[in-house]
């Protein structure tokens, strides 16, 4: 039951929220709109470093919040510790760097065979 103004405004916006949500009414629609240009979407994430933007966060971490960051860091146990600063060396490899811009240039090669 609608009882005064602020009651219908709010069953109006639910009203109005409900009929804009059956635009996907049915399975067949929500697919065709989910599978359009879906084979041709390529992420901008995929062309993300993960090591890279793990190591620069906690680089960043440790810079900006040291005061948190450095109890942090000294409650880890050793082997947690070696494992990070392990991981902070393989980001900062060069080699790697050199590795993945290869295997990117392979992979867009190959994308340009498969064009043509």
């Amino acid at each position: 039951d609608v009882d005064d103004q602020e009651d219908l405004a709010y069953m109006q916006a639910i009203a109005k929220q409900a009929k804009a949500m059956h635009t996907f009414a049915s399975a067949e629609e929500y697919e065709q709109y989910t599978t359009r240009d879906a084979e041709d979407y390529e992420s901008p994430l995929l062309e993300l470093d993960y090591l890279m933007v793990f190591a620069e966060a906690l680089h960043g971490a440790s810079q900006r919040h040291p005061d948190f960051y450095t109890p942090l860091q000294t409650s880890l146990t050793a082997e947690t510790q070696a494992a990070s600063q392990a991981l902070m060396a393989a980001a900062a490899d060069p080699q790697r760097a050199e590795h993945l811009a290869e295997v990117k240039r392979q992979q867009e090669a190959a994308e340009e065979s498969d064009e043509d």
